[in-house]
């Protein structure tokens, strides 16, 4: 926002308030209809293709409403992500371990938060904001196509399996 002249505390707080609350009406209203329609790859695709298109858009933001635009659009697919990693993790592992895998989780987020600073701020120092912004999209880009993949390879191994049942039952 300070590369767009706008240096307001108020206005810096708004936007990231956007994206709070934008993440909270997505875990509460959205994720478990998108878990429903979209399946639990299918959620991994979505929320990371959303994430990636906020990050995209932000890097050629030129304007405070658009900067509150995409990072609320940035909290939809990370509101619906953050509990759809829990519950399908929660849901993986066996019931003895599901404290630990919830300690875990929240253990590997807090520690992403502390840590990403320290990567992100020496790029955004070479190479500025825009930059970071484009290659965290890519990142995230990578992480939706390889959900994808590994979502059409899932199907193509069901259909190939049904298929090959239903021949050698004379079907």
């Amino acid at each position: 926002m300070r590369e767009i002249e706008i240096s307001s505390p108020s206005l810096i707080a708004m936007a990231i308030a956007s994206s709070n609350v934008m993440g909270a009406i997505a875990s509460l209203l959205v994720y478990r209809r998108a878990r429903n329609r979209l399946g639990v790859l299918g959620v991994f695709v979505a929320s990371f293709t959303i994430m990636a298109a906020s990050f995209g858009l932000l890097a050629g933001a030129q304007n405070l409403t658009e900067i509150v635009a995409f990072i609320a659009l940035y909290g939809l697919g990370m509101g619906t992500l953050i509990p759809h990693i829990f519950s399908t993790a929660l849901e993986s592992a066996p019931e003895s371990k599901r404290g630990k895998t919830a300690g875990f989780l929240t253990t590997g987020i807090f520690l992403g938060q502390f840590i990403s600073p320290f990567i992100s701020q020496p790029w955004i120092d070479k190479m500025g904001y825009s930059s970071a912004f484009s290659s965290m999209a890519l990142i995230l880009m990578f992480a939706a196509s390889s959900a994808a993949l590994i979502y059409i390879i899932k199907i193509k191994k069901e259909f190939s399996l049904a298929y090959t049942s239903g021949l050698g039952s004379g079907n």
